[in-house]
């Protein structure tokens, strides 16, 4: 009887053991597929962001040599959407070809962007708009928020956060331009 219960136990344990490496042996595996399938996601959305951004960096918005004013201040190109802006148009196009041509967008000192503006817009703006155009500095004219301007130097990646809104606006143009 003892001899029984013991090669039952020894049984047990020996099958228990197995499947137990067996089981941790299938995890491990599935672990390593999850692990491969997001470093190939990751590859290919790095390419995909890759093939984009190269896509436009190279487009003549990005190469093109900008044109000179009457008074010699340079204009860069202006993607079509956003031909109604000026300073902005210049400034959102320039965005997308990489920190080199945002350097040299006229208003642009390093980091921050020191024309000011002021901005029309083509309706009454949303909340989520008013919301944005105050966290930036913009200020509307009393009962008027079809009118916003901004009068400080201001980081141009918080002006960026407008962009979303370009089909908004109806022109725009600088404050503090001399």
């Amino acid at each position: 009887m003892k001899k029984t219960i013991l090669t039952v136990i020894i049984t047990a344990i020996i099958v228990g053991g197995g499947l137990y490496f067996w089981q941790k042996a299938q995890i491990d595996t599935l672990r390593q597929e999850i692990q491969d399938l997001q470093t190939q996601n990751k590859e290919i959305s790095e390419e995909k962001e890759a093939s984009t951004d190269s896509a436009y960096k190279t487009s003549a918005l990005c190469t093109d040599p900008p044109t000179g004013t009457d008074i010699g201040r340079d204009v860069y190109p202006v993607d079509p959407k956003y031909s109604n802006l000026y300073f902005f148009g210049q400034l959102f196009t320039a965005y997308g070809c990489g920190s080199d041509r945002v350097s040299k967008i006229f208003g642009v000192d390093g980091d921050n962007y020191t024309l000011g503006s002021g901005i029309w817009l083509k309706s009454s703006p949303s909340q989520l708009l008013i919301d944005t155009f105050e966290s930036i500095g913009f200020i509307s004219d009393e009962g008027d928020t079809s009118k916003w301007e901004l009068w400080d130097t201001v980081k141009v990646d918080d002006i960026m956060k407008l962009e979303p809104y370009h089909k908004s606006f109806k022109a725009d143009d600088c404050r503090n331009c001399g």
